[in-house]
Protein backbone atom coordinates (compact mmCIF):
# COMPACT_ATOMS: atom_id res chain seq x y z
CA UNK A 1 0.00 0.00 0.00
CA UNK A 2 1.45 3.37 -1.00
CA UNK A 3 1.46 6.26 1.45
CA UNK A 4 -0.74 9.24 0.64
CA UNK A 5 0.69 11.77 -1.77
CA UNK A 6 1.19 14.45 0.90
CA UNK A 7 3.28 12.08 3.04
CA UNK A 8 5.36 10.91 0.09
CA UNK A 9 6.13 14.51 -0.85
CA UNK A 10 7.34 15.26 2.67
CA UNK A 11 9.73 12.33 2.63
CA UNK A 12 11.35 13.11 -0.71
CA UNK A 13 13.93 15.85 -1.16
CA UNK A 14 13.23 18.62 -3.61
CA UNK A 15 14.86 17.97 -6.99
CA UNK A 16 16.07 20.80 -9.18
CA UNK A 17 17.80 20.51 -12.48
CA UNK A 18 20.53 23.10 -13.00
CA UNK A 19 20.46 25.01 -16.24
CA UNK A 20 23.85 23.70 -17.38
CA UNK A 21 23.00 20.03 -16.83
CA UNK A 22 20.06 18.18 -18.24
CA UNK A 23 20.71 14.80 -16.65
CA UNK A 24 22.04 15.41 -13.14
CA UNK A 25 19.54 16.81 -10.60
CA UNK A 26 20.59 18.92 -7.64
CA UNK A 27 19.13 17.68 -4.35
CA UNK A 28 18.19 20.32 -1.82
CA UNK A 29 17.00 19.52 1.67
CA UNK A 30 14.86 21.93 3.58
CA UNK A 31 15.93 21.00 7.10
CA UNK A 32 15.16 24.34 8.69
CA UNK A 33 11.56 24.33 7.46
CA UNK A 34 11.11 20.78 8.82
CA UNK A 35 12.57 21.80 12.15
CA UNK A 36 10.34 24.86 12.27
CA UNK A 37 7.23 22.79 11.46
CA UNK A 38 8.12 20.20 14.11
CA UNK A 39 8.86 22.89 16.69
CA UNK A 40 5.59 24.64 15.89
CA UNK A 41 3.68 21.35 16.16
CA UNK A 42 5.26 20.61 19.54
CA UNK A 43 4.57 24.13 20.77
CA UNK A 44 0.93 23.93 19.65
CA UNK A 45 0.54 20.57 21.38
CA UNK A 46 2.12 21.96 24.57
CA UNK A 47 -0.22 24.97 24.53
CA UNK A 48 -3.25 22.75 23.96
CA UNK A 49 -2.29 20.51 26.88
CA UNK A 50 -1.66 23.56 29.04
CA UNK A 51 -5.10 24.96 28.21
CA UNK A 52 -6.65 21.60 28.99
CA UNK A 53 -4.92 21.42 32.39
CA UNK A 54 -6.12 24.93 33.16
CA UNK A 55 -9.68 24.00 32.21
CA UNK A 56 -9.53 20.97 34.51
CA UNK A 57 -8.27 23.13 37.38
CA UNK A 58 -11.05 25.64 36.79
CA UNK A 59 -13.68 22.87 36.75
CA UNK A 60 -12.32 21.46 40.01
CA UNK A 61 -12.43 24.89 41.60
CA UNK A 62 -16.03 25.42 40.44
CA UNK A 63 -17.00 22.01 41.81
CA UNK A 64 -15.49 22.78 45.20
CA UNK A 65 -17.15 26.20 45.20
CA UNK A 66 -20.58 24.66 44.53
CA UNK A 67 -20.14 22.14 47.35
CA UNK A 68 -18.84 24.78 49.77
CA UNK A 69 -21.74 27.05 48.88
CA UNK A 70 -24.19 24.27 49.70
CA UNK A 71 -22.58 23.60 53.07
CA UNK A 72 -22.54 27.32 53.89
CA UNK A 73 -26.22 27.52 53.04
CA UNK A 74 -26.88 24.51 55.26
CA UNK A 75 -25.05 26.20 58.15
CA UNK A 76 -27.15 29.36 57.70
CA UNK A 77 -30.31 27.28 57.62
CA UNK A 78 -29.30 25.53 60.85
CA UNK A 79 -28.86 28.92 62.49
CA UNK A 80 -32.26 29.99 61.16
CA UNK A 81 -33.81 26.80 62.58
CA UNK A 82 -32.36 27.60 66.00
CA UNK A 83 -33.87 31.08 65.79
CA UNK A 84 -37.21 29.56 64.78
CA UNK A 85 -37.14 27.30 67.86
CA UNK A 86 -36.55 30.32 70.06
CA UNK A 87 -39.50 32.10 68.44
CA UNK A 88 -41.68 29.00 68.99
CA UNK A 89 -40.84 29.03 72.69
CA UNK A 90 -41.84 32.68 72.81
CA UNK A 91 -45.17 31.76 71.27
CA UNK A 92 -45.92 29.54 74.26
CA UNK A 93 -48.21 32.21 75.63
CA UNK A 94 -50.23 32.18 72.41
CA UNK A 95 -50.53 28.41 72.64
CA UNK A 96 -52.17 28.64 76.06
CA UNK A 97 -55.12 30.46 74.51
CA UNK A 98 -55.99 27.37 72.46
CA UNK A 99 -55.62 24.79 75.25
CA UNK A 100 -58.58 23.73 77.33
CA UNK A 101 -56.51 22.67 80.29
CA UNK A 102 -53.10 24.26 80.50
CA UNK A 103 -50.99 21.62 82.20
CA UNK A 104 -47.20 21.36 82.30
CA UNK A 105 -47.22 17.99 80.56
CA UNK A 106 -49.22 19.43 77.63
CA UNK A 107 -46.73 22.25 77.24
CA UNK A 108 -43.82 19.80 77.34
CA UNK A 109 -45.43 17.59 74.69
CA UNK A 110 -46.20 20.60 72.51
CA UNK A 111 -42.61 21.84 72.87
CA UNK A 112 -41.25 18.42 72.02
CA UNK A 113 -43.50 18.14 68.97
CA UNK A 114 -42.50 21.63 67.79
CA UNK A 115 -38.83 20.85 68.29
CA UNK A 116 -39.12 17.58 66.41
CA UNK A 117 -41.00 19.24 63.55
CA UNK A 118 -38.37 21.98 63.34
CA UNK A 119 -35.60 19.39 63.34
CA UNK A 120 -37.38 17.33 60.69
CA UNK A 121 -37.86 20.43 58.56
CA UNK A 122 -34.17 21.30 58.86
CA UNK A 123 -33.08 17.78 57.92
CA UNK A 124 -35.43 17.72 54.92
CA UNK A 125 -34.11 21.10 53.78
CA UNK A 126 -30.50 19.94 54.09
CA UNK A 127 -31.27 16.74 52.19
CA UNK A 128 -32.89 18.78 49.44
CA UNK A 129 -29.85 21.05 49.13
CA UNK A 130 -27.47 18.09 49.14
CA UNK A 131 -29.48 16.27 46.48
CA UNK A 132 -29.63 19.37 44.27
CA UNK A 133 -25.87 19.87 44.64
CA UNK A 134 -25.23 16.22 43.87
CA UNK A 135 -27.44 16.47 40.78
CA UNK A 136 -25.44 19.46 39.57
CA UNK A 137 -22.18 17.64 40.23
CA UNK A 138 -23.38 14.52 38.40
CA UNK A 139 -24.31 16.66 35.39
CA UNK A 140 -20.88 18.32 35.40
CA UNK A 141 -19.11 14.98 35.79
CA UNK A 142 -21.14 13.55 32.89
CA UNK A 143 -19.93 16.40 30.69
CA UNK A 144 -16.34 15.63 31.71
CA UNK A 145 -16.85 11.94 30.98
CA UNK A 146 -18.19 12.88 27.53
CA UNK A 147 -15.04 14.90 26.82
CA UNK A 148 -12.83 12.06 27.98
CA UNK A 149 -14.77 9.59 25.86
CA UNK A 150 -14.19 11.72 22.77
CA UNK A 151 -10.46 11.85 23.50
CA UNK A 152 -10.31 8.10 24.05
CA UNK A 153 -11.94 7.53 20.66
CA UNK A 154 -9.32 9.70 18.95
CA UNK A 155 -6.48 7.93 20.77
CA UNK A 156 -7.95 4.54 19.89
CA UNK A 157 -7.99 5.51 16.22
CA UNK A 158 -4.37 6.68 16.49
CA UNK A 159 -3.33 3.38 18.08
CA UNK A 160 -5.04 1.38 15.32
CA UNK A 161 -3.39 3.52 12.66
CA UNK A 162 0.04 3.18 14.27
CA UNK A 163 -0.40 -0.58 14.64
CA UNK A 164 -1.23 -0.87 10.94
CA UNK A 165 1.85 1.20 10.04
CA UNK A 166 4.05 -1.02 12.20
CA UNK A 167 2.58 -4.12 10.56
CA UNK A 168 3.52 -2.72 7.16
CA UNK A 169 7.07 -1.98 8.31
CA UNK A 170 7.62 -5.60 9.43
Amino acid sequence: MRPPLALSLLRRPALRFPADSCSRPTVTFNKQAKRDREERRLLDRHNAEKAEREAVRREQYESRARIDSTFNTMDRDAENAAQARNRARARGSERSRYQFEATASDDEVEDEIDGNLDELSGVAGRLKMLSMTMGTEVDQQNKKIGKISGKVDVLDNNVVRSTQRLARVK
